[in-house]
C-alpha cells in the first residue's frame, strides 16, 4: 500500500498532465479498500490468538492463586510461600501471553524474511580470476532473451578496439540497452561470447575489469556529498585542478564557481541542481578516472545542445586514446564516429562508418535524414516565435 501511495505522489504532475487523477483515486480506492480488509483479517486472528493466550493466562494464574490459599488452608503452607506460588503462577504465563500479542511482527517479520532468503538465493553472474590484459571487445554470435521469451539480440557480432569511437545506434528496443549490459557483465549471452583481450567475460576477475571500465548512463548517481569528494570517489588522487579541468571539459565550471566551488554540497538524488547539470558533472566526474574502456550510454541526455557539443567533442578526443562505446537515440551525435553499428529489432543490419551508412541509403541513412528534418523544423519553429 505504501508503495502505491508513493508512486502516486511521485507521479502526480503525469496524472495531472494526462488528467488521469481522477483513474489513479479509483485505483488508490480500491488498493486502500484491499489493504484494510486483509488489515482486518490479521487482527481479527491477532485478536482471537491473544483471546485465546488471555484464557490460558489468567486462568492458569487462577488456578495457581487457588491451590496457593488451598495449600495455606489445609496443608499449613507458610503466607510467604503462598505469597511466592502465586507470583510464580502470574509470571509462569506473562511470555505466553506476550508471545500472542507478537504475533502480527512475527508475520511481518516471516514475509520479510522470505523476501530475504529468496533474494540470497539468486544466482550471482559468474565471474573468474583472470587479469584483463589489453581493452579489446568481441561480441561473437550473441543471442539475447530475458527470462526465456523472445530474443532480443539475435546472432549478434561486434568488436570494439582499445581506441577509437564507435557507436551502437537505433530505435527503442532495437537491443542498444542490453549489448551494455553484456558489455559490463551484468547480463550473460544464451549463445554467442563475449570476450575481453581475447579471454571470455566470465573467466575475467570482476576486480580488474571493472578498474578498466567507466559507464556513464542517463541516470548516473551522484552522492550526496560535496562535489570534491563526488570527484574523489572516482579518483583519490585528483586534484583541484584537474577536477575544474574536467568541470571545463563539460561546460560546468563556471556554474560550479559561483555556486559555492567544490566544496557545494549534493543533495540527495541531486535534487538542487537541474538534470542537465547533473549529466554533465557525471560525465566529468568520469573523466577524471583514467580507464582504459568509457561507455557513454545516452549520458547527453537532458544537456542543452551547446553543452551536448562540447561534451561530444571531449568523448571523440578521449576515443584518440581510449576505447569509446556511445549509445545514442540522436545521430547526430555519432557522425564523428571511427565505426557505427545499427540495429533493429535485436539484429544488426548494417555497420560501417557515417558516409558510408548514408551512401547505403538504407535503414540508418532514412532515419539519420527524418531526426534532421524533425530537428531542423523544431529549430524553426523556435526561430520564428523569437
Amino acid at each position: 500500500m505504501g508503495d502505491k501511495f508513493l508512486d502516486s505522489i511521485q507521479g502526480l504532475r503525469e496524472l495531472k498532465i494526462f488528467k488521469a487523477d481522477a483513474y489513479q483515486q479509483t485505483k488508490m480506492n480500491e488498493a486502500s479498500e484491499e489493504f484494510r480488509v486483509i488489515t482486518m483479517k490479521v487482527l481479527v486472528m491477532q485478536l482471537a490468538s491473544t483471546t485465546i493466550m488471555d484464557i490460558v493466562a489468567y486462568t492458569g494464574a487462577g488456578i495457581g492463586v487457588l491451590i496457593a490459599i488451598i495449600s495455606v488452608l489445609k496443608w499449613g503452607l507458610s503466607p510467604f510461600s503462598a505469597l511466592f506460588l502465586i507470583l510464580v503462577a502470574v509470571e509462569f504465563f506473562l511470555p505466553l501471553r506476550a508471545l500472542g500479542s507478537a504475533f502480527h511482527v512475527a508475520m511481518n517479520g516471516a514475509s520479510a524474511g522470505q523476501k530475504i532468503l529468496s533474494l540470497l538465493a539468486e544466482e550471482e553472474t559468474p565471474w573468474g580470476t583472470k587479469e584483463v590484459t589489453n581493452p579489446n571487445i568481441e561480441i561473437k554470435d550473441v543471442t539475447f532473451a530475458y527470462n526465456g521469451h523472445a530474443n532480443v539480440l539475435n546472432d549478434v557480432s561486434m568488436t570494439f578496439k582499445e581506441q577509437g569511437m564507435v557507436s551502437i545506434v537505433g530505435e527503442s528496443g532495437s537491443g542498444k540497452s542490453t549489448i551494455v549490459n553484456l558489455i559490463t557483465g551484468a547480463l550473460r549471452p544464451q549463445f554467442g561470447s563475449v570476450s575481453v583481450g581475447g579471454e571470455l567475460l566470465e573467466t575475467l576477475s570482476r576486480e580488474s575489469y571493472y578498474s578498466n571500465l567507466a559507464v556513464i548512463s542517463y541516470n548516473t548517481y551522484i552522492f550526496n556529498d560535496t562535489i570534491r569528494n563526488n570527484f574523489k570517489l572516482a579518483n583519490k588522487d585528483v586534484t583541484d585542478e584537474e577536477i575544474y579541468a574536467a568541470l571545463t571539459k563539460v561546460n560546468l565550471a563556471d556554474f560550479v564557481e559561483a555556486n559555492g566551488g567544490l566544496d557545494k554540497v549534493i543533495n540527495e538524488d541531486a535534487l538542487n541542481i537541474s538534470g542537465g547539470e547533473r549529466q554533465r558533472l557525471a560525465v566529468a566526474i568520469n573523466l577524471v578516472t583514467n580507464k582504459a574502456i568509457y561507455i557513454f550510454d545516452e549520458a547527453t541526455n537532458n544537456i542543452d545542445i551547446e553543452s551536448e557539443a562540447i561534451i561530444m567533442a571531449n568523448i571523440k578526443e578521449l576515443s584518440k586514446k581510449k576505447a569509446v562505446i556511445v549509445i545514442s537515440h540522436r545521430l547526430a551525435n555519432v557522425v564523428p564516429s571511427d565505426y557505427i553499428y545499427y540495429m533493429e529489432n535485436g539484429e544488426l543490419l548494417e555497420s560501417g562508418n557515417h558516409d558510408t551508412l548514408m551512401a547505403n541509403n538504407s535503414g540508418y541513412a532514412k532515419l539519420f535524414t527524418t531526426q534532421k528534418a524533425l530537428e531542423e523544423g523544431y529549430m524553426e519553429c523556435n526561430y520564428e516565435k523569437a
